[in-house]
């Protein structure tokens, strides 16, 4: 099957290529992928600045915004084959630290987490991956190819869930925000701020040019309006040259 790996920490290494059918050992539930999304940590990786391939292993499967329809939902009684689902990106450590013991592996306390496509587990950005049906978090049919935001929606939706409970320790009532970074996450995530101000700031110059509409639904340039406004499918054609391509899914159906 056809797979977008890199070789971590080597620039220019991204390629499309064959590699062998998901092993049984890496999940029991076989998904076809659907769409797959290109965010910062993927173009940082490609770029030769992060990633950890997996265990005896030079390269990594890129990949860690996933969506996926069902070929075989192994033992698993909740999943059927055609379902539309999402693969949850972070596993545990092993030891594990306090707060992986509790399911609190977001806020991991020793860094020996791993992550899909990103940290010493081959992520979604191949025609078909395997996953533990514990991992597997099924969408509403409805939302179709919109199914491939879940994963950088939860970034978006943890943060607020800290700023909330930080902020209720004593009476609240907040009425500006201040959202660093101006790319896709930080205008998406202005959109459920409880206050009649958000202010965005960003030190990468291109979005700091950033005008017309203002707030969230300020667009920086037409490469990025079309990029943000495409069918979500994204991959890295061009072994990291020229960053990541948009391109339609083929015979997507919802």
């Amino acid at each position: 099957m056809k797979a977008i790996t890199v070789e971590p920490k080597k620039p220019g290494t991204a390629r499309f290529e064959e590699i062998p059918e998901p092993d049984a050992g890496e999940g029991s539930v076989l998904v076809e992928a659907v769409a797959v999304g290109v965010c910062g940590t993927d173009v940082e990786i490609v770029e030769g600045k992060y990633g950890w391939a997996p265990p005896g292993k030079t390269r990594l499967v890129l990949g860690h915004e996933s969506l996926g329809r069902i070929i075989d939902p192994g033992a698993s009684r909740s999943l059927k084959k055609g379902d539309l689902v999402v693969g949850v990106v972070r596993r545990p450590d092993p030891v594990p630290c306090p707060n992986c013991a509790v399911g609190e592996s977001d806020m991991c306390r020793n860094s020996q987490y791993t992550e899909r496509g990103i940290k010493e587990i081959d992520g979604f950005m191949s025609e078909r991956w395997r996953i533990e049906p514990e991992y597997v978090m099924k969408i509403d049919p409805s939302l179709g190819i919109l199914g491939v935001l879940i994963e950088p929606t939860t970034v978006i939706t943890k943060a607020l869930e800290q700023v909330v409970t930080i902020g209720q320790r004593s009476f609240w009532e907040p009425k500006t925000a201040l959202v660093t970074g101006a790319g896709p996450k930080g205008r998406r995530g202005r959109h459920p701020l409880p206050c009649r101000s958000r202010i965005g700031r960003d030190r990468d110059p291109g979005r700091r040019r950033c005008r017309g509409g203002g707030g969230p639904e300020e667009q920086c340039d037409r490469r990025q309006r079309e990029c943000e406004q495409a069918p979500l499918v994204q991959s890295i054609q061009s072994a990291g040259s020229r960053g990541p391509e948009v391109a339609e899914p083929p015979d997507y159906t919802p």
